[in-house]
C-alpha cells in the first residue's frame, strides 16, 4: 500500500468492518472504546506508510506533572462556557501576547453576548501569555497520563489485550500486517481518559457549566473532557481546528453501535456547509449534531478584531524586503516531514525557480524541525527561504502577503482558498485530501519538482478568487447555547 489518504481510510473501515463493535470487550462501564483505537489505528497505518521522519528531538512533555498546583490567569469564578485548547493552536500577537487560534475569538464572542466564558489550556508545557481569562490545566492532563503509563506497566488489563487481539486477527484476514497495536499503550490511554475525565467531571457540575468546547477532541484529553461534559450533562462542542473531509477518520463515517460514542462530542463547529454535511451524514438523531459557525481566527483577522502590532509589523516589513521583488511562496509544513523523500518536488522547485522566494512555515507540533530543515536546504544550496518569520506572523497575515501556497498536506489551502491565494499541493497524500478544493479550481496538484516548478513560475497566472465557503456563523453560538440543559 502506498502513502494514501484513501487507501489507509478504506484500510481502516475494512477492518472497522471485521471488527465486532458489539462486543462486551468494547465497553466500560458507559465507555465504548473504539474512538480511542480508530483514531490511534488511523496514526499507526499513516505512521506505517509514510517512511522516514525527521529525527528532531521533540520538547520534554513531563515538566506541567512537576507542578504542584494548575494555575488561573484572571480572578477566579465560575464560567458557563468553557473553552479547552489543545496546547497547540497558540499564535503570537505580540512580543507579550498570544491568542488561543480557536477558543481566543470564541471567547470574544462570548463576551459580546454577556456569556462568562474562560480559556482552559489542557496540554501547552508552560502558562500561556494571554489576555483572556485562562486556566493552565496541563498539569492535570500529564499527571494522568504519567500515573496511568507507570500502571499499564505494572500489568495489562485482560480486556485490551483482548481487544487487541481481536483487531491483529482482523487485520492479518485483511493483509495488514503492518498494523501493530500495543496493548499497553491503549489501556495507558484509556485509563488516563478515564481518570482525567473524572476530575473534569467534578469541576463541571462544581461550576455549573452549561458548554464545553474543545479543539481537537480526538486525543486523551479530548476525548476526557467530552466524556466528563457526557457524564455532567453538559452539552461539548467540537471546534474545527483544520481539514475534516471524508479521508478525516475523526469526523468521516462513524459507524452505528449500540452504546452512545460518549467519548464523542455532542455538536460539531464547522467552517463551512459541506463540513456540516459530513457529519450529519453519519450522525443518529438526538446524539450529535453539526453547525456551520465559520472560521472563528480567520474572520477576527477579515473583520478587524485582531491586528499586528508594533514589533509584528516590523517583522512582516522586514520579511518583505527580503523577498523583494521575488514572488512569495508561503510554505506550510507536516511535522517531521522535513526530510528529503518528503519534500523531493519542494526541494527541486526551490532549488531552480529563480524568481521566488520560499517562506518556510513550520507546523505547531514540528517547531524542533528547523535544525534539520535548514541542513537539508544548506546542502541542497538553497539560500532564498525564510522560516523564522514565516513560522512566527499569524497564518491569515502570512497567508495574505504571499501570492501562492504550497504543502504537502496542510489544512492551509482552506485559509488559503477563502482568502482568495492558490495552493499547490506536491503529495499525493495531500492531493486526495485536497480533492474538493482541487475540483473547485483553488489548489492544484504538481507531485513532482519539475510540474511544482511550474506552476510556481507562472506566478499569477493560476491566482484564484477568495472562496465563499468560509460563512460567518453569528447564530451559531445562540443555537449551541439554547441546546444546552439549564
Amino acid at each position: 500500500m502506498s502513502l494514501s489518504a484513501s487507501a489507509i481510510t478504506d484500510a481502516l473501515l475494512a477492518l472497522e468492518q471485521r471488527v465486532d463493535l458489539d462486543h462486551p470487550a468494547w465497553t466500560e462501564g458507559d465507555v465504548h472504546w473504539w474512538p480511542l483505537y480508530r483514531t490511534e489505528i488511523y496514526r499507526l497505518l499513516f505512521v506505517a506508510d509514510a517512511g522516514a521522519v525527521s529525527s528532531a528531538r521533540t520538547t520534554s512533555r513531563i515538566g506541567p506533572a512537576l507542578q504542584l498546583s494548575t494555575r488561573e490567569r484572571g480572578p477566579r469564578a465560575s464560567h458557563a462556557v468553557w473553552l479547552v485548547s489543545d496546547g497547540l493552536s497558540y499564535a503570537k500577537v505580540n512580543d507579550e501576547r498570544e491568542i488561543e487560534r480557536f477558543c481566543g475569538p470564541l471567547w470574544q464572542r462570548c463576551t459580546a453576548a454577556s456569556i462568562p466564558a474562560v480559556i482552559i489550556d489542557r496540554a501547552s508545557p508552560t502558562q500561556r501569555a494571554t489576555q483572556e481569562p485562562s486556566r493552565w490545566w496541563a498539569p492535570w492532563t500529564q499527571r494522568a497520563k504519567i500515573i496511568a503509563t507507570a500502571s499499564a506497566r505494572l500489568a495489562t488489563q485482560p480486556r485490551h489485550a483482548d481487544i487487541v487481539e481481536r483487531i491483529h486477527r482482523a487485520a492479518s484476514s485483511l493483509g495488514l500486517s503492518q498494523l501493530k497495536i500495543s496493548a499497553r499503550r491503549m489501556q495507558a490511554m484509556a485509563t488516563a481518559t478515564l481518570r482525567l475525565a473524572r476530575l473534569i467531571e467534578h469541576r463541571l457540575r462544581l461550576e455549573r457549566v452549561r458548554a464545553v468546547f474543545v479543539v481537537s477532541f480526538y486525543d486523551v484529553a479530548g476525548y476526557a473532557y467530552c466524556l466528563a461534559a457526557a457524564r455532567a450533562g453538559v452539552m461539548s462542542i467540537d471546534v474545527q481546528h483544520g481539514m475534516t473531509g471524508r479521508y478525516h477518520m475523526a469526523y468521516s463515517q462513524w459507524p452505528a453501535a449500540r452504546a452512545p460514542w460518549r467519548l464523542l462530542p455532542h455538536w460539531f463547529w464547522t467552517w463551512t456547509n459541506a463540513d456540516a454535511a459530513l457529519i450529519e451524514a453519519w450522525a443518529r438523531p438526538g446524539s450529535h449534531r453539526a453547525v456551520c459557525g465559520g472560521h472563528p481566527y480567520l474572520d477576527a483577522w477579515r473583520d478587524g478584531s485582531l491586528s499586528l502590532d508594533t514589533a509584528m509589523t516590523r517583522l512582516l516589513q522586514a520579511l518583505r524586503e527580503r523577498t523583494g521583488a521575488r514572488l512569495p511562496v508561503l510554505v506550510t509544513l507536516q511535522p517531521h516531514l522535513v526530510h528529503e523523500q518528503a519534500l523531493a518536488p519542494l526541494l527541486w522547485a526551490m532549488a531552480r525557480c529563480k524568481n521566488a522566494f520560499w517562506w518556510l512555515r513550520l507546523h505547531p507540533m514540528g517547531l524542533n524541525d528547523r535544525a534539520a530543515l535548514e541542513a537539508l536546504l544548506a546542502s541542497k544550496g538553497i539560500a532564498r527561504f525564510d522560516i523564522e518569520a514565516a513560522t512566527v506572523l499569524p497564518l491569515p497575515v502570512a497567508l495574505g502577503q504571499a501570492r501562492a501556497h504550497a504543502t504537502h498536506s496542510s489544512s492551509a489551502f482552506i485559509e488559503a482558498a477563502a482568502l482568495g491565494i492558490p495552493s499547490v499541493v506536491w503529495s499525493a497524500y495531500g492531493a486526495e485530501l485536497a480533492e474538493d478544493a482541487i475540483a473547485e479550481g483553488s489548489t492544484h496538484p504538481a507531485l513532482d519538482g519539475p510540474s511544482l516548478a511550474t506552476l510556481i513560475d507562472s506566478g499569477v497566472a493560476f491566482t484564484t478568487s477568495p472562496a465563499s465557503a468560509t460563512i460567518r456563523g453569528g447564530d451559531a453560538l445562540r443555537t449551541i447555547l439554547e441546546s444546552c440543559p439549564s
